[in-house]
């Protein structure tokens, strides 16, 4: 069994790197912001296209809707790279995301596999469901950090990597995102309830703003702690954390 991480002293480490090193991480969590808002009106405005002759989506409709949320899960798998060099005191900024397009099979896959994962385990009970998430959430850094690892491998490695360590990292996860969807919920509720289920501008923009705030407050700060608490875990039975990573173009047999 891992000897178990500190808690307190991963939150300390990770308010100690954003008063440094950390702040790098704002420039990819605004570009993620950004991009999935832009992402969110071409969806809207894809769901007004003409429908097809059977009353179904056209293709051209489903087409951009399927495109959008692929690349939209891409840029969010490039905050797991940008996180990961972070921590490793390699340079970060918002070109770095786009290194997440080089690992697009891998990353989308992974990601889709992830949510399916937890979801089918939340649908038996919450419990679950949520220690499920937990155990494959460092999948994302050890695909980020061996470009040679295959998905259910990562999955595997992912499960023995949190051993012992499932605690802190569910408090990490808790701490950070928890306080985002909760607001967000409420924010759609409200928004429902409000304006009688209709679509409000006002609600839209009060959306974005408080989106914006998050990505630039508990975001970087889920990703760098996130990211610590795998660079320690690893570092803990001895696995390399980027033997052969991402950002490295692959090398050519002789």
């Amino acid at each position: 069994m891992n000897t178990p991480l500190s808690f307190d002293s991963l939150r300390s480490q990770t308010a100690e790197m954003l008063r440094g090193e950390g702040r790098r991480m704002l420039a990819p969590c605004f570009a993620v912001w950004a991009f999935s808002t832009v992402a969110e009106l071409v969806l809207r405005l894809a769901d007004r296209l003409p429908a097809g002759p059977d009353g179904h989506a056209s293709f051209l409709a489903a087409f951009v809707m399927i495109g959008v949320n692929l690349a939209n899960a891409l840029v969010h798998y490039g905050l797991f790279l940008c996180a990961l060099r972070l921590v490793l005191g390699l340079d970060v900024d918002a070109r770095t995301l786009l290194l997440a397009f080089r690992d697009s099979f891998r990353g989308i896959l992974a990601m889709i596999g992830i949510a399916i994962l937890s979801f089918a385990f939340w649908m038996l009970l919450v419990v679950p469901g949520v220690a499920a998430y937990v155990m494959l959430y460092p999948s994302l850094f050890l695909l980020a950090g061996n470009r040679d690892l295959g998905i259910f491998e990562a999955y595997g490695k992912s499960m023995a990597l949190t051993q012992g360590n499932r605690w802190s990292l569910f408090r990490l996860i808790l701490l950070y995102q928890g306080p985002s969807l909760a607001l967000t919920l409420a924010v759609v509720v409200v928004s429902i309830y409000w304006n009688g289920g209709e679509p409000s501008p006002l609600a839209s923009l009060a959306g974005a703003a408080l989106s914006l705030v998050l990505s630039l407050t508990l975001l970087p700060r889920q990703m760098i702690s996130t990211a610590l608490h795998f660079r320690a875990a690893a570092a803990a039975i001895n696995l390399p954390a980027a033997p052969a990573p991402v950002w490295e173009e692959p090398r050519e047999l002789e």
